[in-house]
């Protein structure tokens, strides 16, 4: 989205806001009083995987988890316009439908007299829960996500292509995934947000403790 051709729509503190957004190094979301998407990030798009015409005037309530209670987000909203701003942890899922917890913090957005015209949220992906990777593991995990297959990782880490078929199974047990194929999607997606959020390859803090 062209923020020249988004700007006059909006009052000036969220034309402000979005300026803001489109600055940051993680993901961020505008919303307007009603809590419905006017906005977001690159960051924001990478990390859930939808661009910004697929969520705009709707609720953020659509990104949650089917684990969450669809009535949290008007809770984050309801307490961002009374006190200024919420954070906490929040289940959410990406476009392909797989959960991210999110450290999220919100801010109001006010104009004139003090009225609030908006929201501002910042997400952080956390893990979902500490799932301890050996170091052998983490090589594999990582190299899965740039999109090397089971014979390519072997042979680059001086390995036999059983050993990491055998540590493929024990990661697919501890991160209660079907197969191989998810694993995949789920290296490949942890390394592309984090290339994305930070600039490097590096995916501790993302999906993997």
């Amino acid at each position: 989205m062209k923020i020249s051709r988004a700007l006059p729509r909006y009052p000036q503190p969220v034309n402000q806001a979005i300026l803001l957004a489109d600055a940051a190094h993680q993901a961020v979301c505008i919303t307007d009083d009603q809590n419905r998407f006017i906005h977001v990030n690159r960051c924001f798009e990478v990390l859930y995987g939808r661009d910004v015409n697929s969520l705009r005037a709707k609720s953020p309530a659509i990104l949650l988890s089917r684990r969450q209670d669809p009535a949290g987000a008007e809770v984050v909203a309801s307490t961002t316009r009374s006190v200024g701003s919420w954070s906490g942890q929040i289940a959410n899922q990406n476009d392909k439908g797989l959960e991210i917890w999110i450290d999220l913090r919100t801010q109001s957005i006010e104009g004139r007299r003090d009225k609030v015209v908006g929201m501002m949220a910042y997400a952080r992906p956390v893990p979902e829960h500490p799932v301890a990777l050996s170091p052998q593991q983490e090589k594999i995990f990582h190299l899965l996500g740039t999109g090397l297959v089971a014979k390519e990782i072997a042979a680059r880490l001086d390995i036999q292509p059983s050993t990491v078929q055998t540590q493929v199974v024990r990661m697919c047990e501890k991160f209660n995934l079907h197969g191989l194929h998810d694993l995949t999607f789920k290296a490949i997606r942890c390394v592309s947000i984090s290339s994305a959020l930070t600039g490097s390859a590096d995916f501790n803090g993302f999906e993997v403790a």
